[in-house]
């Protein structure tokens, strides 16, 4: 109750780094919680006096802790209540989590990294997108002014053509209409992987 140290156990021994005889009968907020937080534990356990209810009591939380040398490391932290005749002791369950933290912190900047990965993706397949659209008008009009003349030349429109002439216009026609095709198919399948097919 008044906050010391009256048991530390091998497991304790090796994640603080003190021996027991070092702690047993010391405050525990001079050994064990680091320097920034030793007020509000401080604070914590007069509350709990009061009413006699503490906020990290029969919960699992995660908080940090001090080794012998300084230290601050992560806990998961579990306490509970002893009565033990007239005196109530308190009994602390924690696990260092360090490892835990850094592979979340590992995974949490894969994640980041994926995010902007598949934003920059994303991104490019808008551009390429936006490229397509604009290149199908682009190919397409004179394409089509190409298509036209041809054809009204073949039509005889503007006078008549010797064979050697019309068998040009004709292969020049007929590569238009395969190019007008392809640009088409490549819209296509662009629309497909947009998913508007």
């Amino acid at each position: 109750e008044r906050g010391h140290i009256v048991e530390f156990n091998p497991a304790a021994e090796r994640t603080f780094g003190y021996r027991q005889a070092d702690v047993v009968g010391a405050e525990l907020a001079e050994k064990i919680i680091p320097p920034r937080l030793r007020e509000a534990h401080r604070r914590g356990m007069a509350h709990y006096f009061k009413p006699g209810v503490g906020p990290v009591l029969g919960k699992r939380v995660e908080v940090m802790a001090m080794r012998a040398d300084g230290a601050e490391f992560p806990v998961e932290l579990a306490i509970t209540t002893i009565q033990a005749g007239s005196r109530r002791l308190f009994t602390a369950y924690l696990r260092d989590i360090t490892e835990r933290r850094q592979q979340e912190e590992v995974l949490h900047r894969a994640k980041e990294v994926t995010d902007a990965a598949n934003a920059g993706l994303a991104r490019a397949a808008r551009l390429k997108d936006e490229f397509l659209a604009n290149m199908s008008h682009e190919l397409r009009t004179p394409l089509n002014a190409v298509l036209g003349l041809s054809e009204a030349l073949l039509e005889q429109v503007s006078g008549p053509l010797n064979e050697r002439q019309a068998k040009s216009l004709r292969v020049i026609h007929e590569s238009g209409a395969h190019l007008l095709e392809l640009i088409n198919d490549i819209l296509d399948l662009s629309k497909i992987e947009a998913g508007r097919v």
